[in-house]
């Protein structure tokens, strides 16, 4: 059928093809309206926006072809350049909804370390809020035993507006005891150590009942 959904794609990629990348826009628009599942549909038409520099929208429907069996990997060696290229138009002002997907494929594909660094780069865009702060939380997923990075996510939580809060508190808590408690982590123990010992004593006076919790643990 001329109109099914595999035909509009078909159709499409057959201009693209031939370097109308304009022209196949449409084509592949309607085929995603009609089937929005299909995967490679998606990929082809980021590729055509990408071309004709919509490279957001590029970026969002390339990455729903991470999904699909036959554009996986093509997709994911199209994502880098774009990204790249995101980083260099905007720099650290950029969209930082990007600069995330950018750290989850850089750590999909075993480039940890970079993408730890993207989320470093958004923590001080957004240094002393809960935002810049949940950045930091995700790095550590990335480098669980990172000694100075869990000590460095511990300090950052005791340095938000809200840090006498109880629930701050005992977040700032979870990130410096995981510090003081790593192996071959000197340096971050004394001072995870001297960061803690302030933060007990104020538990103490607010939320007994959360010191007397932990001393039972």
């Amino acid at each position: 059928c001329p109109m099914s959904a595999k035909a509009q794609m078909l159709y499409g990629q057959e201009l693209q093809v031939q370097g109308k990348w304009g022209e196949c826009i449409p084509y592949l628009k309607r085929a995603l309206d009609i089937e929005p599942d299909f995967c490679e549909t998606s990929y082809s038409l980021g590729v055509a926006e990408y071309r004709t520099g919509r490279i957001a929208d590029g970026l969002l429907h390339i990455k729903n072809g991470i999904t699909c069996n036959f554009t996986t990997q093509t997709a994911m060696m199209s994502l880098f350049p774009m990204y790249d290229q995101l980083i260099k138009v905007f720099g650290t002002e950029g969209d930082p909804v990007i600069y995330e997907g950018y750290a989850a494929l850089l750590n999909k594909v075993s480039k940890t370390e970079e993408a730890v660094n993207i989320l470093m780069m958004l923590h001080q865009r957004y240094n002393k809020t809960n935002k810049g702060v949940k950045y930091l939380e995700e790095a550590c997923t990335y480098l669980p035993n990172h000694c100075q990075l869990v000590f460095m996510t511990g300090k950052a939580v005791t340095e938000l507006p809200d840090s006498h809060t109880i629930s701050q508190l005992k977040r700032a808590l979870k990130w410096l005891e995981k510090a003081s408690f790593k192996h071959n982590c000197t340096q971050e123990y004394l001072s995870a150590m001297d960061s803690m010992v302030p933060i007990y004593q104020e538990l103490v006076e607010k939320a007994p009942e959360v010191w007397y919790d932990k001393q039972m643990r």
